[in-house]
């Protein structure tokens, strides 16, 4: 490994590294994709100024929309689970987001990390039956204002639909 003489263990971890069924099974995931869809959200978002409205929308495991409450931002959270932080620039919504009683163009910011993917397949109990991504990007596109910054962040390679989640991919991206 690399020049070096690596133990039995080191070798059998590196072996273990290029048999996807293995390492599922031997490794616990540490690490998500968040650590590169928080610093992009985080940077967009506070291009925008203080007092801003934005919507989180999937929030439960997020530290998001207490950071940005904490910054100066107006956010509104929506997910089927409670949300346990609270801040005063922070109103959260347990509730079916098709049932928002949001004004039209009211959000400067929409953003949805991890969360759109899970949408219609079934994965929420609570979750109305009908509901799609594209009727919730329809209703994004209702409370945004105009020129309004969408951010949305999924799973991309071969479209696939799982019991929790899909996988999207160029054409069902468009």
């Amino acid at each position: 490994l690399y020049g070096k003489k690596a133990s039995l263990k080191e070798k059998l971890r590196f072996l273990i590294g290029f048999v996807p069924i293995m390492r599922d099974f031997f490794y616990v995931e540490g690490v998500s994709e968040r650590v590169v869809e928080d610093p992009y959200v985080i940077g967009e978002v506070t291009k925008l100024k203080k007092g801003s409205n934005l919507l989180d929308f999937g929030c439960f495991s997020s530290q998001l929309p207490f950071q940005f409450a904490s910054l100066g931002y107006k956010v509104f959270a929506v997910d089927y689970n409670n949300y346990g932080l609270t801040h005063p620039n922070l109103s959260f919504f347990k509730m079916n987001f098709l049932d928002n009683k949001f004004k039209s163009n009211f959000f400067d910011c929409i953003y949805a990390v991890s969360s759109l993917e899970h949408v219609g397949v079934g994965w929420y109990a609570q979750e109305k039956k009908g509901i799609t991504d594209f009727k919730v990007v329809n209703e994004f596109k209702r409370v945004l204002k105009p020129g309004g910054k969408l951010i949305v962040t999924v799973p991309f390679g071969k479209y696939k639909v799982k019991k929790d989640e899909k996988t999207y991919d160029k054409i069902h991206l468009d």
